[in-house]
């Protein structure tokens, strides 16, 4: 019988069961990997390997669509993954915050930790992506929050505004 007409599905089959990948079935036949890739769509079977690859995404939240996960992210859909950013910005942050003690460092305020913010003593020594410091590494972050202090917002706005002097 001739290969490259028609493999036998049966055949194809028991090298696939016995956990063959294209390459190997390809050594074994003589065929070349890309008509063993056709002859395994044709038959409707797959091998181990690519099975894993063709693995069904599920998340935490229940989200099976595959179009709502990342390429490199197998486990959790963008919504989540989105989420987990977001927490992990907001924790970032809180520890930048404590590392400066929690309070304005003017007039002590310290009720709302989203109103205070980070200052820069020297605004030519500031990283010009200190917008997006919130989702740094701590090593980095440590660094950049050493050049500022921590003043609430009504504190800031009067700093830069030049009503109040340091």
């Amino acid at each position: 019988m001739c290969y490259a007409r028609h493999m036998n599905k049966s055949k194809l089959q028991d090298l696939v069961e016995d956990g063959h990948t294209q390459r190997e079935i390809s050594k074994r036949t003589g065929l070349s990997q890309s008509t063993i890739r056709y002859w395994l769509k044709k038959h409707n079977l797959a091998t181990a390997a690519a099975a894993g690859r063709n693995k069904k995404h599920s998340c935490l939240c229940g989200e099976t669509d595959s179009s709502k996960f990342y390429g490199h992210r197998k486990s959790l859909c963008k919504t989540c993954d989105n989420q987990r950013v977001v927490k992990k910005n907001r924790n970032n942050m809180s520890w930048a915050r404590e590392q400066k003690g929690n309070a304005c460092q003017h007039c002590g305020y310290n009720e709302y930790q989203s109103a205070l913010c980070f200052h820069h003593l020297n605004p030519n020594e500031k990283d010009p992506n200190a917008t997006n410091m919130s989702g740094w590494s701590r090593k980095r972050l440590k660094r950049e929050i050493e050049k500022c202090i921590l003043l609430c917002s009504n504190c800031h706005i009067a700093h830069h505004s030049n009503e109040l002097q340091f």
